[in-house]
């Protein structure tokens, strides 16, 4: 009793690899195509992040505190020179950058005080050369969503999703 068996039977180990690989390449095709486009808030609030980490970067290379100013409609970042504080020019990443209308920002710190010679605007936070920094928060708030830029104790800045 002799049994007949076909190598016609069946799939190839490398058929089988080859058509696992055609629907993953499908899948991740259909997933990038069908995910939502980043939030443009998160986006915003991401590029002050790294602004922040380069303002801190500016401060220790300087030997001079920066600061981040708040603007009407945007912010700037400024440094500590001569007694006051300046806008910070000539700096590649650190130029002062205008929001988008629907998009408000504020801190949790005063940024004005008085002077004989008028108002001055100080700084929402600032960067200490010596890397003594304060942990602060600012908040980036647009029509349906909100995010707090933070930067903790232990010297981290990361956004962080606020629920409203």
């Amino acid at each position: 009793m002799s049994m007949n068996t076909s190598r016609e039977s069946g799939f190839s180990l490398l058929e089988v690899l080859i058509a696992v690989s055609i629907l993953a390449l499908m899948a991740t095709t259909i997933a990038l195509a069908a995910s939502p486009e980043r939030d443009p808030l998160r986006r915003e609030a991401e590029r002050l992040v790294v602004r922040l980490h380069d303002a801190e970067q500016e401060a220790v290379t300087s030997g001079r505190p920066v600061g981040l100013t708040l603007t009407d409609g945007g912010y700037a970042f400024t440094i500590y020179l001569d007694g006051e504080w300046r806008p910070l020019r000539n700096h590649p990443t650190l130029q002062p950058r205008g929001l988008a209308s629907e998009i408000s920002l504020r801190s949790d710190t005063i940024a004005l005080a008085w002077h004989p010679d008028g108002v001055v605007a100080y700084p929402a936070v600032f960067f200490d050369p010596a890397g003594l920094n304060d942990p602060f928060r600012i908040l980036l708030e647009g029509d349906s969503q909100s995010y707090a830029i933070l930067l903790d104790d232990a010297g981290r800045l990361r956004v962080e999703s606020l629920s409203r």
